[in-house]
């Protein structure tokens, strides 16, 4: 977490290496220990180990409940990339153009095409699948960060029907990219 708020302070710190890939070499890592740590508890030798059978246990849980943090450490690496598309949604320049989603679907195909490398990949793919619904959903509702941006207000039905059509269609969007990159 120390390493995690070091880098989003300023992201051009690593020069040689990026954070995606050191946090995926973790997550890999993780899947190497429970390996050895299987393999260690099966190994007769353990009689002369003062380990206990709860001990292999304590530490497979710290393995497994590793997962879901640095799942979600990567996903909040991608999500400071989005945060300045998601702010655009709802405002009057997203209800003529695309460029929002099409940003925001070609960004999280990125970081999928680095995650193919990654072990548990269905773990990522379900944590980013239910956050980016989240935030898809509370930035058709909320209010704008920036006071000078104005906000969609619907005049009329009409207008309330195409705004409908056009979130439907950016869901639809999402879904294939996740149907394209992410096993679910």
């Amino acid at each position: 977490m120390d390493f995690k708020t070091y880098f989003f302070q300023d992201r051009s710190r690593l020069e040689y290496c990026s954070f995606t890939n050191i946090m995926m070499a973790i997550m890999n890592s993780l899947e190497e220990y429970e390996i050895l740590v299987y393999d260690l508890k099966t190994i007769k030798f353990t009689k002369h180990m003062e380990f206990s059978s709860t001990k292999f246990e304590q530490i497979l849980y710290i393995i497994v409940s590793l997962r879901p943090d640095i799942a979600n450490i990567l996903i909040d690496e991608m999500f400071l990339d989005l945060e300045p598309h998601f702010e655009k949604i709802m405002t009057s320049n997203w209800e003529f153009e695309t460029e929002a989603i099409d940003i925001l679907i070609s960004t999280v195909g990125d970081y999928f095409q680095d995650y193919k490398m990654i072990a548990h990949q269905e773990l990522i793919s379900s944590i980013c699948y239910e956050r980016l619904a989240i935030r898809y959903i509370y930035s058709l509702v909320k209010p704008p960060k920036n006071v000078l941006t104005s906000r969609i207000i619907i005049k009329n039905q009409q207008q309330c029907e195409d705004l409908a059509q056009k979130v439907s269609k950016e869901v639809e969007q999402i879904k294939v990219i996740f149907s394209w990159y992410i096993w679910l």
